[in-house]
């Protein structure tokens, strides 16, 4: 059986099927919208020339503009306009990347800096932390204007987002040390930092490799008997995860049966995601049992009211079976029609 919104095994359950259990939605009734949950960012950078940045969603969707740095060759304040960085605090949603648009006009080009979100230790430029990919479009130049959202979001969407190839440490001529910066805000662009650079008719769109804003995390705990998988994923099967599962067999790793003592599950779930586990039965009583601890703060627990289920395809894995292929369960879900479950009970 599959369940959502809801817990325990049914009571016209068959016998060495598989279930599983999922509940309707990981944050909350409703999928949390993805644009409230948000953090504050606090970000350094400069260009040699220039730059833009903003923050997005990784394929380039929900592209917001943050800044820019001056327009012109002078900097305001500092000698050049890469003399000293810019630096910017705003909001950005969990899961948002932050996107530099930069471009040269003359002799050298690189781009440096870093940000920060609140809890979390701060990410300076370098050929780990960023992805860069060259765009065929007109450079910018000076005072130039910035390339429209629209373009930026369909170049992002269709990027083959690459390692920047040149990388240098602050200190390194013709910037030196910028003042602001910290030594690891290492100076990057896609080919080289030197004065012929293919990208010179054109402008560069780098990004984060990971999210600046990571999503909350949730941790689940979970014993079954017998067995069980954890899993996410979107409300219709999609985008499917596998999280864990407990000990293959009978014998529990602590514990005397497998059912003993639950395993606890740390996972970062993506906005709207939904939790599933599937359950399966090697003979005689059976059940799961469990709590989630939410991103919100809140707990949900295993219960008639907030799970519900569906019969799996009608086979069981066994004691040592494997747990069930993310794509058999995404058509399992896409056509499920769920049920309310029957048969709960308390723990003890």
């Amino acid at each position: 059986m599959f369940f959502r919104r809801r817990l325990a095994p049914c009571a016209s359950r068959r016998p060495r099927t598989r279930q599983a259990i999922r509940r309707s939605r990981l944050f909350s009734a409703e999928p949390l919208e993805p644009r409230l949950a948000l953090a504050v960012v606090q970000a350094s950078f400069t260009a040699d020339n220039h730059y833009a940045l903003y923050y997005g969603d990784a394929d380039g969707s929900q592209l917001t503009f943050v800044g820019r740095n001056e327009p012109g060759p002078s900097g305001n304040p500092g000698t050049w306009n890469w003399s000293k960085p810019e630096s910017f605090a705003f909001d950005a949603p969990a899961g948002s990347h932050l996107f530099l648009v930069a471009w040269d006009t003359d002799l050298w080009q690189m781009v440096a800096g870093e940000f920060a979100v609140e809890g979390e230790e701060p990410v300076a430029t370098s050929a780990t932390t960023w992805q860069c990919v060259f765009t065929q479009d007109n450079n910018p130049g000076e005072p130039g204007s910035l390339p429209g959202i629209s373009a930026l979001s369909t170049q992002s969407e269709s990027a083959a987002w690459q390692p920047p190839l040149a990388a240098a440490p602050q200190g390194t001529e013709p910037w030196g040390a910028i003042p602001g910066l910290s030594p690891a805000a290492t100076f990057i662009w896609p080919d080289t930092l030197d004065q012929a650079s293919s990208s010179d008719s054109g402008y560069v769109i780098f990004r984060t490799t990971q999210p600046a804003v990571p999503f909350p995390t949730a941790s689940a705990t979970i014993t079954a008997d017998n067995h069980y998988a954890l899993y996410t994923g979107a409300a219709d099967g999609q985008n499917l995860s596998f999280i864990g599962r407990n000990e293959a067999g009978h014998a529990g790793d602590p514990g005397n049966w497998n059912w003993s003592l639950p395993e606890t599950w740390g996972f970062a779930p993506d906005v709207g995601d939904h939790l599933y586990v599937v359950a399966w039965d090697d003979g005689g009583p059976q059940s799961w049992i469990g709590q989630v601890a939410l991103p919100d703060g809140s707990t949900l627990v295993s219960n008639a009211q907030d799970w519900e289920y569906v019969l799996g395809d009608g086979s069981n894995p066994g004691p040592d079976g494997q747990a069930p292929s993310t794509d058999m369960l995404r058509t399992r879900i896409g056509a499920a029609v769920w049920a309310e479950i029957g048969a709960a009970a308390g723990n003890g």
